[in-house]
């Protein structure tokens, strides 16, 4: 038996996944001094720097599994994730969701909708 599955590909750009959560992630932190919570802003930026590593080390899974979709991509890309969820499966086949990380034109990793969390 042949099944045919339609695969769709978000595809974003990996500085601009690390632009998004570092600009995310030093907003909250700027905000913690300034309220003058200086034990949340260092704990902030050893989670920070751990992330950092996780990434560089096993990928950018970690991120969207650990509930960062909304931050890592753009408005009109979350949006598609959000209905895609809702939606009931169609009954013309299996469908795919995956977010392509690219450097360039090259995929270098491809995060999977069971790894996509929010």
């Amino acid at each position: 038996m042949i099944v045919t599955t339609t695969k769709h590909a978000i595809k974003v750009q990996a500085d601009d996944i690390k632009n998004r959560f570092y600009s995310g992630r030093m907003d909250a932190l700027l905000d913690e001094l300034q309220i003058g919570d200086v034990e949340d802003f260092e704990r902030g930026i050893k989670n920070l720097h751990a992330d950092i590593v996780t990434v560089d080390e096993e990928g950018y899974s970690s991120l969207f599994r650990d509930g960062y979709t909304m931050v890592l991509l753009g408005e009109k890309d979350f949006e598609f994730i959000e209905t895609w969820f809702k939606r009931d499966m169609p009954a013309a086949g299996p469908e795919e969701l995956v977010v392509s990380i690219m450097r360039g034109k090259e995929v270098i990793e491809e995060v999977h909708y069971s790894d996509l969390s929010y």
